[in-house]
């Protein structure tokens, strides 16, 4: 059945305009994204294919080949997944107003870094600056690796370590398809980039690999399970 032809109250273009789109599931909020269907299928057909390959959820959907799919293609693909990318940078905005404060514990960096990776798929490293009252300074992603590894680059953080007359920093990486606990690698790298930064009289306060509602901290050398 074509969408045109189901009743208006069940479209959900029409039913966003009326009721706004916090009244859409996912479902018919994909179904707007992709615009149209394919022959005997419409786009809200397709969408709840969608769903349904992912169990329902869209940290799924967001890691699956979507123009796999029959009906959507790399075009619709892309529209979709640059929605996910919107989502996540509107959700990231509200880190710039974390800068200047001042980061107590692994706590406050978890509360800091979970609006920026919890929905990353590749491994990101990302160096946090402070000042000797322990106040943020600025934010900086390093490098974006794989789903399984990224690279720590030692130099490029205590030149911006310097640059930015910063004392102190905190290392952040994230383990998107795994458990939070170091690698033999992360402890090597840690100690490297600890070794470095005293070089120049800059502490290493943290290093904190993050998955997503949990994160281990090498200065608690535990991992903490953040889920509410």
């Amino acid at each position: 059945m074509k969408i045109l032809s189901m009743h208006e109250s069940e479209r959900p273009r029409e039913k966003a305009e009326k009721n706004g789109v916090t009244s859409l599931s996912n479902a018919e909020l994909l179904a707007i994204l992709l615009r149209t269907g394919e022959a005997g299928r419409n786009a809200l057909d397709i969408a709840n294919e969608l769903m349904s390959s992912s169990g329902g959820s869209l940290t799924a959907l967001r890691g699956l080949d979507m123009s796999k799919v029959k009906g959507v293609g790399r075009s619709k693909s892309l529209t979709i997944l640059s929605a996910f990318e919107l989502g996540r940078r509107l959700y990231r905005e509200d880190v710039s107003s974390e800068l200047h404060q001042v980061v107590r514990s692994p706590d406050d960096m978890y509360k800091i870094i979970d609006p920026i990776l919890r929905f990353s798929t590749k491994e990101e490293c990302w160096a946090y600056y402070f000042d000797p009252y322990g106040r943020l300074l600025k934010d900086k992603l390093m490098s974006t690796g794989s789903d399984m590894a990224t690279i720590i680059d030692t130099k490029q953080i205590v030149l911006d370590a310097i640059m930015n007359s910063a004392t102190a920093v905190i290392l952040v990486h994230n383990h998107p398809h795994g458990s939070p606990l170091p690698s033999a690698a992360d402890k090597q790298a840690t100690s490297d980039l600890r070794k470095a930064l005293k070089l120049v009289n800059i502490n290493l306060n943290d290093h904190i690999i993050y998955s997503a509602g949990s994160y281990y901290s090498f200065s608690c050398e535990e991992v903490r399970n953040c889920l509410k």
